[in-house]
């Protein structure tokens, strides 16, 4: 229709030499679809340019940075891509063998594919991206992650591939199936790793820095990977704990510790007078309400035992810092030694009394 059109404005059939067929097609056919490239190509550079200018000033006065995605996208359009799309829209015009068509429709397809798989994983690396900035303990589950989601993406891609081809993936999905279960089957454990650090990176029961019990274990996290966190113990050393063991056992996080309750006891000889025994409770309880940095909650005589008059006191250190709550915990300790001296009072010594009797006296 359209070449016919052509014929009637252009009045071809007062040039003779249009009306040659080569290659099955008359010259002016070829000159149309000549001329019809060139005009495509152009138009598609055109709005290429277009379209990235309107962009760029629009990404000028936003905050977000999901337009420069859209920018990068545009960008990743390379003159090969038009070129060919030019090519192929001008061919069309054209009578050409069925193989031919089939040939360039198999290219196009491939080619709209690959663009399109690239425009996905560009938004991958952007979400990867954001969660990588705010996460930095957790950049090498990221990197798995997208990882994982480009492989999943161009197997789809090449699925798609394969099946305009003419191709029956059917089966070869059906291999596919069976070949992933014998490989996750026999790599078991690593994928219990793998699925464990994907686990520890959504629900976050620690970050770096915090100071963890996991078990018999304790120590600062220094490092969360795919397979493995590292701990620093105490001692100094580096605890390599599989993840899987971190995500199936019952985890003590110390750094979100907003408040920490510390109940102790004292214990003072049963030969203390009633009235320093009544003062004793609330002399502590007037030093730890001038105390900084702790909440005074109670200070009372528990229980009187065989030795001794039991005191329990209870306060709260805000923060979850173990050496801050030692530092208090000694200056609670001088400061009781302080009245004890002050009082003479004694602490309690577990001893036994015998009472000797002479049974022979009369």
């Amino acid at each position: 229709m359209v070449l016919d059109w052509v014929r009637t404005f252009l009045e071809i059939e007062r040039f003779p030499f249009l009306m040659s067929s080569v290659f099955g097609n008359l010259i002016s056919e070829w000159l149309l679809a000549i001329v019809s490239f060139f005009l495509l190509l152009m138009t598609f550079r055109i709005l290429q340019k277009v379209i990235l200018t309107r962009l760029e000033r629009i990404a000028e006065h936003t905050k977000t940075t999901l337009d420069d995605v859209f920018i990068h996208i545009v960008r990743t359009l390379r003159p090969q891509f038009y070129i060919f799309l030019a090519f192929y829209v001008s061919v069309t015009l054209l009578q050409l063998p069925e193989n031919v068509t089939q040939f360039l429709q198999a290219v196009l397809f491939i080619v709209i594919i690959y663009q399109l798989i690239g425009a996905v994983q560009i938004f991958i690396d952007y979400i990867g991206a954001r969660h990588i900035k705010p996460n930095v303990e957790h950049s090498e589950a990221v990197d798995v992650l997208k990882l994982i989601s480009k492989i999943v993406l161009w197997s789809i891609g090449i699925l798609l591939i394969l099946s305009n081809l003419g191709v029956n993936i059917t089966s070869l999905i059906a291999g596919l199936g069976i070949g992933g279960i014998a490989v996750a089957l026999a790599v078991q454990n690593i994928l219990g790793d793998l699925l464990s650090s994907f686990a520890i990176y959504f629900d976050k029961p620690f970050q770096l820095g915090d100071f963890i019990i996991v078990g018999d274990k304790m120590g600062v996290v220094k490092h969360i990977g795919v397979k493995t966190t590292r701990i620093q113990a105490l001692q100094g050393e580096e605890l390599v704990i599989p993840n899987q063991q971190l995500t199936s056992s019952q985890i003590q996080n110390f750094k979100k510790m907003e408040k920490r309750r510390v109940p102790f006891k004292i214990n003072l000889s049963l030969d203390t007078p009633l009235g320093k025994a009544k003062q004793f409770p609330k002399d502590v309880e007037a030093f730890l309400q001038k105390m900084d940095d702790i909440v005074f909650d109670r200070a009372h005589l528990l229980s009187i035992g065989q030795y001794a008059l039991e005191y329990e006191i209870v306060y709260y250190v805000m923060g979850g810092d173990y050496t801050k709550y030692m530092d208090i915990q000694q200056d609670i300790n001088w400061h009781i030694l302080q009245i004890l001296e002050k009082d003479k009072i004694s602490l309690a010594i577990p001893a036994r009394y015998i009472r000797m009797q002479n049974v022979n006296k009369k």
